[in-house]
């Protein structure tokens, strides 16, 4: 138990080293680009990270969401050099989220495929109100979660002057076949 103990508070501390160094990094870069007047380009979550957020459909920010959980273990790991039940604590805390978004996988894909009557229900109704067509995929834009994304996407890609037929005909071909009909409809 003790060499348990010794091996988490190792990994614990580090996390800690590896932590603190980070956000040293970032203080220090925002202060030097900050001076320059440029924005600091944030580092992207592992892929694999992204992948399983998005496909059990949790939204937001990946790498607030790996802080948290890195941020967890290591109070955890603290839990247990000082509690012998924190060891439960800390097994908990490491292996519940991963497994929670492995459980949730296709969550993400039932979502965007119930919230497509949605999006197209509210790009018939701007249409029947006599706006474009851009405009009516703008407005579907206020569809929650990744299906608003992409026509937040699609609407921001035709405003900036790509042919809307190209547009959501890159959109069809990228998704299920629910989306490629919608796709074509939409293109007619």
């Amino acid at each position: 138990m003790i060499v348990v103990l010794a091996v988490l508070a190792t990994c614990a501390a580090g996390l800690l080293v590896a932590e603190a160094v980070e956000v040293t990094r970032w203080w220090n870069g925002c202060r030097i680009l900050d001076r320059l007047d440029h924005d600091p380009t944030p580092r992207t979550p592992p892929p694999i990270a992204t992948r399983l957020l998005r496909d059990a459909g949790v939204d937001g920010d990946a790498r607030l969401y790996l802080q948290i959980w890195i941020g967890t273990l290591v109070l955890s790991s603290v839990a247990t050099s000082v509690v012998a039940g924190g060891a439960l604590v800390f097994v908990v805390a490491a292996i519940g989220p991963p497994a929670a978004l492995v459980a949730a996988r296709g969550r993400g894909d039932r979502l965007r495929a119930a919230q497509l009557p949605v999006a197209l229900d509210v790009v018939a109704a701007s249409l029947r109100g006599g706006v474009a067509l851009t405009t009516a995929i703008g407005d579907a834009a206020d569809v929650d979660g990744r299906l608003g994304h992409e026509f937040r996407s699609m609407a921001r890609h035709a405003l900036d002057g790509m042919p809307l037929d190209v547009v959501v005909g890159r959109w069809a071909r990228n998704s299920e076949p629910d989306t490629a009909l919608a796709g074509a409809a939409l293109t007619m």
